[in-house]
């Protein structure tokens, strides 16, 4: 998920001498996309990656001169030749990538700041950044950026690079970050638990069995609601931005949540249920299965046992929310407005 979220939840440990790394642009294919950031601290320890480790060695230098300077520069990479002449190491990543370093001062982190308060409060945001012609930083500010889209009214995740009155403006959207709700503590919940918490998800675990819902026996989950189902649910507010997961192995408990959660319009885009499809109809009693429910939980990649399912399952997850929540915007000339067919910041 978005590698801003252990940046907001670590804000604490940044100190002012750190620098943030951002991707700004891609042309062509890289190793991750724009909006992808990270954090070098002045004692050389890193937290995040923007690439295969390609960048990050000639990029901690640039930190250094922006710690020292005290003010953002931009730094491009050209990886389009395979031979890749330019590194001398064989990248071939067959891309320009282009990247934002800002100082981690008072103004960015108070920004970081109400970014937090803001997206802990479910709302969509967006981090402006503008820069003038010849891609010198100017000025960042923070929005809100809850919108319509062509599909519905799902808000978007990513980044795009725009170009107008002689401006750069370079918009990072930012999701909530995503909750993965998950009704039943039984053995077979702590894979999927690890690697949810892996990928930056905050995780809410429900079942009246107060002995597994531990936080011993399921490290990495923020909360543990101890109850049955009907007394959990009302104290749920379920979001766009939420997957649930109901793997209880109890038929009538199963048949509790998910009755609840069609019957109150859920507005999840994921709900899986474990287990057969015949048994997911039972559960609800209909004919057809609601569009947001995945009824036999996972992608088909043949698996088994508890930690092969809880792939599975992350992997449909992942799927779904990208498919809703993010968005690839083409470029149509953006950058050539201003440099012809030249890289937008020129050879580094």
């Amino acid at each position: 998920m978005d590698d801003i979220y252990p940046i907001l939840n670590s804000l604490n440990d940044i100190k002012s001498t750190s620098v943030l790394a951002t991707i700004t642009h891609v042309e062509g294919s890289a190793y991750k996309k724009e909006g992808s950031c990270m954090i070098f601290h002045e004692d050389t320890t890193q937290t995040g990656m923007l690439s295969a480790n390609c960048l990050e060695e000639d990029l901690s230098y640039h930190a250094i001169e922006v710690r020292s300077e005290g003010s953002p520069k931009t730094v491009s990479y050209n990886m389009l030749d395979e031979r890749d002449g330019l590194w001398g190491q064989g990248v071939g990543c067959n891309g320009v990538i282009y990247v934002l370093l800002e100082p981690f001062d008072d103004s960015l982190r108070n920004m970081f700041k109400d970014l937090k308060e803001s997206l802990d409060m479910r709302k969509h945001m967006c981090i402006l950044r503008e820069f003038n012609q010849n891609f010198e930083f100017v000025n960042r500010e923070l929005f809100s950026a809850d919108y319509q889209t062509e599909e519905q009214d799902s808000t978007k995740r990513g980044a795009i690079l725009e170009y107008e009155n002689d401006s750069y403006f370079y918009k990072q959207f930012v999701l909530p970050q995503p909750r993965l709700i998950i009704f039943g503590a039984g053995p077979d919940t702590r894979p999927l638990v690890n690697l949810a918490s892996e990928l930056h998800f905050k995780i809410i675990v429900c079942d009246w069995r107060s002995e597994y819902n531990t936080q011993t026996n399921l490290p990495g989950v923020h909360e543990h609601m101890i109850g049955f189902p009907m007394d959990i649910l009302p104290k749920i507010s379920i979001t766009k931005y939420d997957f649930i997961v109901v793997m209880t192995h109890n038929f009538t408990r199963d048949q509790e949540i998910l009755t609840y959660l069609v019957k109150n319009n859920s507005e999840s885009k994921y709900i899986g249920v474990l287990g057969p499809k015949r048994r997911t109809y039972k559960l609800l009693d209909v004919s057809k299965l609601p569009n947001n429910l995945y009824s036999p939980i996972g992608l088909s990649i043949g698996a088994k046992g508890a930690k092969e399912i809880s792939i599975s399952i992350i992997a449909e997850i992942i799927d779904v929310y990208h498919y809703h929540f993010d968005f690839r915007l083409k470029r149509t000339g953006v950058l050539d407005k201003q440099k012809s067919s030249r890289s937008l910041y020129g050879s580094r």
